[in-house]
């Protein structure tokens, strides 16, 4: 489950907590509301493999792959700003907010709209510490210093959400009021960073792939000066990239992808002003054929725009065995196939239509299964 789709199912149970609590009779009186502690658990505890051995830090150096700060912040934007009955005054759309601050929130009511008992906030985060029966609605917000302390287990640092809640008169129970996002990031360069892979054996020393199209997810973890140790993966100052894109790309947030055999690193670079740390992970990609080959096992469609679908490309799979495979299915085909309940003969072959239909802006790639064979479809929302 990625971390996007975390937030919104944390966001459900927020939202039927708050239900509760701004309907009950003492809703104006609540104070001081303790977030979930148990609902959607994280997909596993990856063990730490990388170490810090191959980090360097660079004075006023650019990195040389990889998108600018400004794309790569617009690229990890997982929320969007939106009004359906009021609008957030502060925080403005985006801003920077550090671990542990005390954020102060003021939430305009729009023109018309008549809250019925009040206003609320809740994030991933928490639930802010008042529930507001008139105006002014101003509320405060703890920014946590730990990632456990976020719902679902999701990362703190990146684009956090902001919702404000409240019943409207003739909406039912649409609560609804309006959405912004927070950048949540600390104020120094991390001392450290480490990374980890949520499949690969703790023992390797990087990431081994064995079939071409595959992917890993990798999360990178840094500790900073004030002891706070975080993971980074979705920070607005770090970017992945890769040493070889031939060889292995890196997609949205921590995928990476083999292309083809050979052997490269996956180069995580956290940039703050003018300093640099940088975190070098070795990838193998051996490439080990099995009866079925995808011809391309990986297909870049490049710039997509948003909510519009690319030109179709064809993939081809073929037996390269010597004794015939069946083909049983062919899980989240994105066009025509003819390669479902088939039976390959040595040397037979069949085809894919795929296609790719960006969500949103910035890198994204999804996969396509043969079976087990993977082929995996690249691209960047613009």
């Amino acid at each position: 489950m990625t971390s996007h789709n975390v937030l919104l199912s944390w966001r459900h149970v927020l939202c039927a907590s708050l239900l509760v609590l701004i309907f009950a009779p003492t809703a104006a009186g609540a104070q001081g509301t303790t977030p979930p502690t148990q609902g959607v658990a994280p997909t596993g505890t990856p063990g730490k493999i990388w170490t810090n051995e191959d980090i360097t830090s660079t004075h006023g150096a650019v990195p040389t792959t990889g998108r600018s700060a400004s794309q790569s912040s617009a690229n990890k934007q997982d929320f969007t700003s939106e009004s359906r009955g009021a609008t957030f005054v502060n925080p403005k759309p985006g801003q920077l907010v550090n671990p542990g601050e005390t954020l102060h929130i003021d939430l305009a009511i729009n023109s018309g709209v008549a809250l019925l008992r009040g206003a609320a906030i809740m994030s991933p985060m928490g639930m802010a510490s008042e529930v507001r029966e008139t105006p002014p609605y101003s509320f405060t917000f703890v920014i946590p210093v730990k990632d456990r302390d976020v719902s679902g287990g999701a990362s703190l640092i990146g684009s956090q959400p902001l919702y404000a809640l409240g019943p409207v008169a003739g909406r039912g129970n649409d609560i609804d009021l309006a959405a912004t996002t927070i950048d949540v990031e600390e104020s120094d360069l991390p001392v450290s960073m480490t990374a980890a892979g949520a499949t690969i054996s703790r023992y390797s020393s990087g990431l081994s792939f064995f079939q071409l199209g595959d992917d890993e997810w990798i999360r990178i973890y840094a500790r900073f000066p004030n002891g706070h140790e975080l993971d980074v993966t979705r920070s607005t100052y770090l970017e992945l990239s890769s040493s070889d894109a031939n060889v292995v790309r890196v997609a949205s947030e921590g995928a990476v992808i083999s292309v083809a055999t050979g052997n490269a690193s996956v180069i995580a670079t956290y940039t703050l002003a003018l300093l640099q740390k940088r975190l070098s992970i070795p990838v193998s990609v051996k490439g080990m054929p099995g009866p079925l080959i995808a011809s391309p096992a990986t297909v870049d469609f490049g710039d997509v725009p948003v909510s519009s679908t690319s030109p179709p490309r064809q993939v081809t799979i073929t037996n390269n065995g010597s004794t015939a495979v069946k083909i049983y299915a062919v899980y989240h085909s994105t066009g025509p196939e003819n390669c479902s309940n088939r039976v390959l003969g040595p040397g037979g072959s069949c085809t894919l239509t795929v296609t790719l239909s960006p969500g949103r802006l910035g890198p994204i790639h999804s996969t396509i299964l043969i079976d087990s064979v993977p082929v995996t479809l690249l691209g960047n929302g613009i």
